[in-house]
Order: structure tokens, then C-alpha cells, then sequence
């Protein structure tokens, strides 16, 4: 056999052999990898309860005081009656309260004939400040209506657009705010009527009292006022039923 031949036998084995050796030291490589490899194990989090929110602070000056208007039913009926309107039915409700107090405060004492004068000017006075501020209540009642109306034109817009999806719900989110702004002012003008009401009851207290301790002059004042209030009683009787709506309605056939 030539030189040439067994050489070329020779090189083929010796290749073939380190062949073999990288292959084994590949394989040995492959299984100390997978003899070091550990499975990782799962552990369960702890479930920790969630922390209760903090209790909410109001700061002192977000709390109305005593006869104070909300700020939110502020905000309703300044939108609706203007500035000037808010800030002086809110002057005339603290006007009431102190008014119903300094009544109360007087029929604790004694009413005497020579207080006569005093307990008039008194009654006078609290009759005035509850005439003023049912004048305040009504026009806050035709802002309670206003919004009425406008919560029901925005429900008919709303439903003759044949508004769908996002814009029906703009139309649906309108009507809500304006749904609340009126349950505001309605739950305002209940509480405002209550501190009237109570500051009406002490002044028809303190007339009886002038009527029984304050003499003739305070009887012939009682007899007076009863028939001033009588007159007009009846002239607004009178009034309602000449109205034009009712008369026309009285003449229709």
C-alpha cells in the first residue's frame, strides 16, 4: 500500500477520534447542567388584609356654621339668582335665628304693662324679618322649579335626538346633575322653613303675652292686629279669585 494511502488512513482516524473526544466532553457538559438544575418550588403569597382608608377630616371651615348656607346650595342659587340674591338670603336666615333666639330669650322673663312698647317694637320686628324671608323662599322656590323644567327639557331632547351610546349618556349625566342641584335647594328651603316657622310660633307667643299682661293698650293693639291680619287674608282671597285665569275660566261656557 502506498505511503500516501495510509497517511491519508492515518488522518482520517485521528480526526475521527477527536471527533468523539469533543463530542463526550459536549455530552458531559449537557449533563452536569441538567444534574445542577433544580426545579423551582412555588410558594403561596400571604394574603395581608388591605389597611382601612383613614377617616376623612373635614377642616372646621368647610363645616357650615349655625344658619351658614352650604357651599354647594350656595353655588345652586348664586348659578340661578345671581350673587346678590345668595348673599343676602343668607344674611336674612341669620337674621332669623338670632331674631327667633332674642324672642325666646324676652318670653323667659317677665312682660309687664310698662314693657308694652318694647314687646311691640319686638313683635314688629319679627314680623318683618319672617315677611322677609318668605319673600326669599319663594324666589328660591322658582329656582327649584327652573331646574325642574330643565331636568324634563333635557330628558325630551334627549329622547327626541334618538341620542345612542356616549351622547345619550351625556344627555342622562346632565339631567343627574341638575337632578341634584335641585334636591339640594329643596333640602335647604325644608330646613329654611323650619327656623320661619319656629321664629313665627315665638312672635304669636309673645302677641298672646302682650294681649294678656300689657293692659288695655296691649288689648286694644291685639283686637288691631288681629283685624289688620283678617283684611288681609281677604283682600288676597279676593286677589286669587279675580286672577285672569280664573275668570276667564269662570266665563267659559
Amino acid at each position: 500500500m502506498p505511503a500516501s494511502a495510509i497517511a491519508v488512513i492515518v488522518l482520517a482516524a485521528v480526526v475521527s477520534v477527536i471527533l468523539l473526544v469533543v463530542r463526550l466532553a459536549q455530552n458531559d457538559s449537557r449533563s452536569s447542567i441538567r444534574n445542577s438544575y433544580q426545579k423551582p418550588t412555588y410558594t403561596a403569597p400571604t394574603w395581608i388584609p388591605p389597611r382601612p382608608a383613614p377617616p376623612v377630616r373635614i377642616p372646621p371651615s368647610a363645616v357650615p356654621a349655625p344658619g351658614r348656607t352650604p357651599v354647594q346650595v350656595r353655588a345652586v342659587l348664586q348659578r340661578q339668582l345671581g350673587q346678590a340674591y345668595a348673599d343676602e338670603q343668607e344674611r336674612v336666615r341669620l337674621h332669623v335665628l338670632r331674631q327667633e333666639q332674642k324672642v325666646a330669650a324676652r318670653l323667659a322673663q317677665a312682660q309687664r304693662l310698662l314693657d308694652f312698647e318694647e314687646l311691640k317694637s319686638l313683635h314688629a320686628e319679627s314680623r318683618q324679618t319672617a315677611d322677609h324671608a318668605y319673600r326669599l323662599m319663594a324666589q328660591a322656590r322658582k329656582a327649584e322649579d327652573q331646574l325642574w323644567s330643565s331636568i324634563k327639557q333635557t330628558y325630551q331632547a334627549r329622547d327626541g335626538s334618538g341620542a345612542r351610546g356616549s351622547y345619550r349618556a351625556q344627555y342622562t349625566q346632565t339631567a343627574n346633575s341638575l337632578h341634584q342641584d335641585k334636591d339640594l335647594v329643596h333640602s335647604y328651603l325644608v330646613q329654611y322653613k323650619a327656623d320661619v316657622d319656629r321664629l313665627n310660633q315665638n312672635t304669636g307667643r309673645l302677641r298672646d303675652s302682650i294681649n294678656a299682661n300689657c293692659g288695655p293698650k296691649g288689648r286694644e293693639w291685639y283686637r288691631g292686629l288681629k283685624a289688620r291680619t283678617a283684611a288681609r287674608r281677604e283682600g288676597r282671597m279676593l286677589a286669587a279669585l279675580t286672577a285672569p285665569d280664573l275668570v276667564s275660566y269662570a266665563r267659559a261656557p
